[in-house]
C-alpha cells in the first residue's frame, strides 16, 4: 500500500522507494502530502505550458501555408503531441510545431511516419545543429555514390564529408557555436547515426588536416531518411493555391 504521505509525489511521477518514503516522511512530516501535490501540479503546468506553445506555434504555421488540414493518425498525434509537450528548448519546440503542422497538412497520412516524434524526441539541441550542418555540407550515400560514378568524388573529404573537427568547426563559422570539446560533438553525431539520419564512413587520410590523429578519420554524412527528416520539421511550404 501506498504510503498517503508520498502520494502526491507518485501523481508527480516520482516513485519512492520504502526507505525514500521514510525519509520523506521524516523530513516533512504532515506536510510530506502537501509538497508532492505542489509538484504535480508544476509538472503538469510544465507540460500543458509546451503543448501549448508548439500547437499555437503549428496553428500559425498552417494559416501561413493556406494549406487545409486534415485528421492525424492517433498513431503519430499521440506521441507528437507527448514529446512536445516535454520540450522546452525554443528551437526544437519550433520544430515539434513544424512536425505538427506537416503532419495535419500532407496530403498523404504516411507521409509524416510515428518514427519522426520518436526521432525527435531523442535530439538535443547540438543534434539537431549538427544534422543542420550535415545537411548542408554533405550529401548522402546514394548521391555520393553516383557523383564517383561521374569521376567527381575523387576525394570523399573533398566532396561532402566532414570528420567531427570539421563539424565543430562549422557550427562555430555557421551557427556561431563554440563548441570547446568534440566529444560533444562525438556523442551527438553517434545520436543521429543511431536514428539512422546520419551515417559513418571510413576512409583513409594523409593524416595532415589533423595532426596527432590516426591515419584512419570517420567520415559523417547525411542520410535520406536525415534529409526527409529535417523537410519534415521546416514549415509546411505555402500552397501553390495562395
Amino acid at each position: 500500500m501506498v504510503d498517503p504521505s508520498s502520494a502526491g509525489l507518485i501523481a508527480a511521477g516520482v516513485a519512492l522507494t520504502p526507505l525514500a518514503t521514510k525519509l520523506l516522511v521524516r523530513t516533512l512530516g504532515p506536510a510530506a502530502d502537501a509538497v508532492g501535490e505542489h509538484f504535480a501540479e508544476k509538472v503538469t503546468h510544465y507540460f500543458e505550458r509546451n503543448r501549448n506553445r508548439a500547437v499555437n506555434r503549428a496553428a500559425e504555421m498552417v494559416a501561413a501555408s493556406g494549406r487545409e488540414t486534415r485528421e492525424v493518425p492517433i498513431r503519430t498525434a499521440l506521441p507528437l503531441l507527448e514529446g512536445a509537450s516535454r520540450e522546452d528548448d525554443p528551437e526544437l519546440s519550433e520544430q515539434w510545431a513544424a512536425l505538427l503542422a506537416n503532419a495535419a497538412t500532407a496530403d498523404d497520412e504516411n507521409a509524416i511516419p510515428p518514427l519522426f516524434p520518436t526521432i525527435l524526441s531523442q535530439l538535443t539541441p547540438i543534434a539537431a545543429e549538427v544534422l543542420r550542418v550535415l545537411d548542408v555540407h554533405t550529401q548522402p550515400p546514394r548521391v555520393l555514390t553516383r557523383a564517383t560514378e561521374l569521376g567527381l568524388a575523387s576525394k570523399p573529404h573533398g566532396l561532402a564529408a566532414l570528420t567531427v573537427h570539421d563539424i565543430s568547426e562549422r557550427l562555430e563559422h555557421d551557427r556561431g557555436i563554440q563548441t570547446r570539446y568534440s566529444l560533444a560533438i562525438e556523442i551527438n553525431v553517434d545520436v543521429l547515426i543511431s536514428q539512422g539520419l546520419a551515417a559513418r564512413e571510413w576512409h583513409e587520410t594523409d593524416g595532415a588536416s589533423l595532426p596527432g590523429f590516426e591515419e584512419i578519420d570517420p567520415f559523417i554524412r547525411i542520410t535520406e531518411l536525415g534529409r526527409r527528416f529535417l523537410q519534415a520539421v521546416q514549415p509546411p511550404a505555402r500552397s501553390p493555391a495562395v
